[in-house]
């Protein structure tokens, strides 16, 4: 049984899912496997059709996909530089301690 989740979840969920379509998609700007574990567990059926049929679809997908991607190749930087910690506002559901190999001296919090 999946458990009920509040709006702000539902919304790290989405941008999740997006991070998933992009993944999956040709030539993806972002990399995150992690994204489709998160949403087999988590993302009821008739939340994905949702996700999938909304208008803004198409322009957060792209949105999301470039603002990962940059983050992404930052944080990369900043990490062989020795950056030792990294805390992300808002981001929820957010893989890249994991997805990102930052090293074991980098402190990633949520």
């Amino acid at each position: 049984m999946r458990p009920v989740l509040n709006a702000v979840q539902l919304t790290s969920l989405l941008t999740a899912f997006w991070r998933n379509c992009e993944y999956k998609s040709a030539l993806p700007l972002c990399k995150d496997p992690y994204a489709t574990v998160l949403l087999d567990e988590l993302l009821p059926a008739q939340k994905r059709v949702q996700f999938e049929q909304s208008p803004l679809h198409s322009a957060g997908l792209e949105i999301l996909a470039c603002r990962t991607r940059a983050l992404d190749d930052w944080l990369m930087e900043g990490g062989v530089k020795g950056i030792e910690q990294v805390v992300f506002l808002g981001a929820g559901m957010d893989t890249r301690a994991y997805r990102l190999g930052l090293g074991k001296d980098t402190t990633v919090f949520e």
